[in-house]
């Protein structure tokens, strides 16, 4: 009886085996977009709203910290249901129109960040600071369209922009490069500029450079209320 059993026990352990990286991806997607649904529904509030608090002028200088220390290779999708998303902090939306990218930007570049969104890495400038260089990372997500999976499509003169609460960010690609992990000169800033720089691991599956796509910002539109 155990003998005939066996085979039984194998087939259900190796579905289990197959069925946990789908599942695990189908959760993801579904905390990305529960923070989607959350940063939309919190921008028609604010637009509601006549009066707000004083608008943050995004002018803070952060010091350059350690910065590459777990941009590891996972394919995700990215998002959960109820209590998870309330763990995150939602600073804006990145798109890009050109790879018809939409995706969340949270705080922080931990592991359970990027696997449901882009990440600031800690030590760079806060989003639209002039004379800042803000970090912004994501997985290469195996799936064609999520995450970076597509950035490596993006060239000089391309755009993409990043709304927060407080205005929407227009950037123009100015550089992409292919850096070792441990190469960090490209996050420097510059007094006279806003720069905002892509990151993700390249090549998609092998994962031992980066991918670094760069933007100057352009126009900074503010929204109502701020």
């Amino acid at each position: 009886m155990k003998i005939k059993l066996l085979p039984l026990i194998l087939i259900i352990i190796g579905v289990l085996i197959i069925a946990y990286p789908i599942a695990d991806r189908i959760y993801s997607r579904l905390i990305e977009q529960k923070l989607m649904r959350e940063w939309e529904e919190r921008m028609r509030n604010q637009q509601n709203n006549d009066a707000g608090d004083e608008s943050d002028e995004v002018t803070s200088y952060l010091n350059l910290s350690e910065v590459f220390s777990q941009l590891s290779e996972e394919e995700q999708s990215g998002e959960t249901d109820e209590a998870p998303a309330k763990n995150f902090v939602t600073l804006g939306v990145l798109k890009i129109d050109k790879i018809k990218l939409s995706i969340p930007v949270l705080e922080g570049s931990t592991p359970e960040v990027l696997k449901v969104g882009a990440g600031t890495l800690e030590g760079t400038s806060k989003i639209g600071a002039i004379g800042g260089n803000t970090g912004i990372t994501a997985h290469r997500s195996y799936t064609y369209g999520k995450q970076f999976n597509r950035l490596n499509e993006m060239e000089e003169g391309d755009t993409f922009n990043i709304t927060t609460q407080q205005a929407v960010y227009h950037y123009e690609v100015f550089n992409k490069i292919i850096v070792e992990p441990t190469d960090v000169s490209f996050l420097k800033k510059n007094r006279e500029e806003s720069i905002t720089s892509l990151i993700t691991c390249h090549p998609i599956y092998i994962a031992s450079h980066r991918l670094i796509v760069q933007g100057r910002l352009y126009q900074a539109e503010k929204l109502p209320g701020n």
